[in-house]
């Protein structure tokens, strides 16, 4: 049984929004035993990739909106 004393105390952050999603359990748990091997936290990771995965998504945008105006 868990404790107040055990659970983790969030703060707010104005700034941040909660993200439901599902995901493959074994998606999730690759992702997971990632974050522990690397000491980051699954929010941390989540930001990560998403951040990476947008920047690729803008650098690939402007790439072809180059190659068409040539």
């Amino acid at each position: 049984m868990r404790t107040r004393e055990n659970t983790m105390v969030r703060e707010f952050d104005p700034d941040s929004v909660q993200l439901a999603t599902r995901v493959p359990r074994k998606l999730h748990v690759r992702v997971r035993v990632n974050c522990i091997d690397t000491g980051v936290t699954l929010a941390e990771w989540i930001h990560d990739a998403l951040r990476s995965h947008l920047d690729r998504c803008k650098r690939k945008a402007r790439k072809s909106a180059a190659t068409v105006s040539e």
